[in-house]
Parts: C-alpha cells; structure tokens; sequence
C-alpha cells in the first residue's frame, strides 16, 4: 500500500519540483517528513547511482526518467488511467496484492505498467509494507538507496536503468495485440503423494538435450532462466549484496514484484506440499558484469529478452540423504515441467554447500523426467565443465550404448552415497560417482 496517495504524490511535486537527481532526492526525503534542509546524501546510495548512470549510459536524459517514473507512480501513465483491476487495487486502500498462498497451486498476472507503478513507488519510498498471515517480502529499497556500498550503489543503477529502458521510444510495454503487455507469477504446489517414483521410471536421458559449458547462464537462449533461490524468494528484502538470485532480479526488476506475492515456498515436510515459483515474460533490461563483490551494472539491452524465470530452492544440509535426493529432485521436477528449456548452473552449491556434481545429476535426472532441454553453466569452472561432460558421455553408453534411464540413474546414485551420507568433500562424491558411471 501507498503512504501517499497518486493526488497526493501530484500535489507534493508542485510544492517540490524536481529537476535532476539532487532535487529527486530532496522530493523523497520530503514523502518521509524530512524537512527541505536534509541533505540529499543521506540517500547516498540513490545519489551514487545517479552519478554511476551516465558511465553506464552516456547522454541519458534525467527528465525522460524522472517523466516515467512519476507518471507511473502516480498513475497519469496512459497505460494506467483508468486501471481498477488486478493488484492496482493495492494503491487504492482496497484489498492488497493477491497473496500466492502456501498449498495452493495460484497465479497472478499484472501488465507490466501496474508492475511500474509498484516499482516506481518503490523507488519513492512510498510503499508500505502490507501485514499477512503467511509472512510475505518487502519491496522497502532504503537499505541500497542509503549505502554508499558500491554492491548497492550498482543495484541502484540496475533499478535506474529500468526506467531508462522503459523510456527509450524502441521500447514498448504493448503487446502484439495493442494491449499492455503482462507478466505472470504463479505458485505450482503439489502433494508428495504425487511424486513420481523416481526408481520405477523408465524415461530415458537424453544426453543430446544437455548443452553443458563454462560461460555464464545468459549465453543460453532458453526461455526458462533458474533463479538459485532459498525458500524465502529473493530473501524477502532487497540489500546491498549480490548472489545468483540478486543480480537476476537487478537485471529483471519486474521479478522483485514477487517479493510481495510469494510466502515461503515449501517442501513437502510436515504434510505440506512441494512448491516452487515461475515468473512468466519477466523482460531483462540490462547487462551486467562480475558476481558478489565484483557486481557491475551494465548498458540497458537493446534486443529483446525476456524470460520464466523459476524459482526452485535446495536443501541447506544432509543433501546425499535419500529424503533430501527427493526433496530437490521434486523441486527440480516441478519447475522444469513449467518450461520447454531451462538455462542453469551450480543450484543449491555455494552457501547452501551443494556438490556441484551431484547437483547437476540431479537437475538431469528432472530433465529426463520432464522432456526438458537443459543448457547448463559451470559458469568459469572448466574442471567442473569437463568432469559433466565426461558424465554425459558414459550415460551416453551405459549398457552397451542404450544409454541410462532416470530409474536406473537415480538407483546408481544411491548405491553411491548409501554408506556416505556425511561426506563432506565434494571430491569424494565426484571420484565414487564417476568410477560408477565409468564401470570400475
């Protein structure tokens, strides 16, 4: 919900015009009571990032920016009079946006200019967090708008630039039919009686779905993109960090929409259901550069790229323990059933200590379960490119060349990790895995 409503917002622009990013600046400071004599660098973050754009975008034009932005967040964008639908309801003190609830297989579709106006408030500072019973995220940007921590000032640029994008006139939010072009948030959940019994399955891998390299994820031309997610999409909160999952929704900041429809996804325990998330036509506007650290917000991109985007989370421990094999091949499964083709990496390594062959295995396992073509990233990693592609060849010609099947993959893997369920070293599952598949 809104802190200041649409007139409200049009009225307190006569009171402070704003004129480039200083007065912007002094215009949300203003929304939050602070008084004209603030110092626009308390937004340090907002301020870097303004001083950041024109590196990234020689020639931008401020007012064209700040024109979208406004008019979005206040609602005289052409594409938003009128609107008394879907989730602009939330700015109207009416019902807020439609929570994607836990156990429930729901979707919610919004046209990219209501997805603006969310942003645009956002970038105000003037959306209010909405309470729930499923405890949902915040889309409350003043932790990066008030760091001047580079990692934060360059996901400042990333959301500056989606306004610039937007306002470029080879840039349209209409669809083919002349109407506001959507994107569409759906929660899958299914029950774990609906698991498929993944020993029992005869579905084959098909070793020439599989495109394995070393280059980063947005190489591929896929149209399913996987978001490494935890169970809380996005960690519920926008910060000045930027994982696999951050830099995607900087580069996509349609998808941080989602922050505020999807509670925690769950996983089966406890008589819940499996669930993961897919962002349908989120549209990436953006290049970037670097990881973590190294993150560097890059020229809005000027072909068109959109994605669906699925959000799917590992386990954080105990992952060579059959119940956690079929917790994250579940999920896997749910979420590539969602999409022809998936663009993805090492999911559920890194913080979460996943071993990387392991969980391409698993991810390949969901493949040949699905009919899903699969581009995976070992992302810089050549050994970890090599030793996938060495796996591929021997599931190639297992059993004299028939190749292996998911039933028959899944069982080899257990006989492997039956009496190692506590390793802790990723080379002990890589040499007694490929020993396995290399017959020794």
């Amino acid at each position: 919900m809104m802190k200041v409503t649409p007139s409200g917002l049009r009225s307190h622009l006569l009171q402070h015009p704003v004129t480039d990013a200083v007065s912007m600046a002094t215009f949300i400071l203003s929304l939050r009571g602070i008084g004209p004599e603030a110092d626009p660098n308390m937004l340090a973050g907002l301020m870097g990032g303004f001083r950041r754009l024109p590196e990234v975008v020689p020639g931008y034009s401020f007012k064209e920016l700040w024109d979208l932005l406004f008019s979005l967040a206040a609602r005289t964008h052409p594409l938003l009079r009128g609107a008394q639908h879907r989730g602009m309801e939330v700015f109207d003190d009416g019902p807020s946006l439609p929570i994607l609830s836990q156990n429930e297989s729901a979707s919610v579709t919004l046209t990219r200019a209501e997805i603006g106006c969310i942003l645009a408030n956002a970038c105000l500072l003037n959306l209010v967090d909405v309470e729930h019973e499923q405890s949902i995220g915040s889309l409350a940007l003043g932790d990066i708008f008030t760091s001047s921590h580079r990692v934060a000032v360059e996901r400042v640029v990333c959301l500056l630039l989606y306004f610039v994008y937007w306002a470029d006139p080879d840039h349209s939010m209409l669809g083919d039919n002349g109407t506001c072009d959507t994107v569409t948030f759906e929660r899958v959940a299914q029950g774990m009686e609906e698991m498929p019994k993944w020993e029992e399955s005869t579905r084959p891998i098909d070793t020439a779905g599989v495109r394995v390299h070393s280059g980063v994820m947005e190489e591929s031309n896929c149209i399913g993109f996987a978001d490494f997610a935890n169970r809380d999409i996005h960690i519920h909160c926008v910060i000045g960090s930027a994982t696999q999952e951050e830099v995607l929704f900087s580069c996509c900041p349609e998808a941080f929409v989602g922050l505020l429809l999807y509670p925690r996804l769950l996983d089966g325990t406890d008589g819940s259901k499996s669930e993961v998330g897919v962002i349908r036509n989120a549209r990436r506007v953006c290049s970037y550069t670097g990881y973590d650290r190294t993150f560097t917000a890059g020229p809005p991109l000027s072909t068109l790229v959109s994605h669906d985007i699925l959000v799917y989370d590992a386990c954080y421990s105990g992952q060579f323990y059959r119940r956690n094999l079929d917790r994250d091949l579940y999920k896997a499964y749910l979420g590539f059933r969602a999409v022809p083709d998936i663009s993805t990496g090492k999911w559920g390594c890194g913080v979460f200590n996943g071993v990387p062959l392991y969980k391409f295995l698993t991810q390949l396992m969901a493949c040949g379960e699905t009919g899903t073509r699969m581009d995976y990233s070992a992302f810089k990693d050549e050994d970890h490119c090599t030793m996938c592609i060495d796996a591929l060849e021997c599931i190639e010609g297992w059993n004299e060349g028939q190749g292996m099947t998911v039933g028959s993959l899944y069982t080899l893997i257990l006989d492997v990790v039956q009496d190692h369920k506590e390793w802790t070293r990723a080379s002990q599952f890589k040499e007694a895995m490929m020993q396995r598949l290399r017959g020794e």
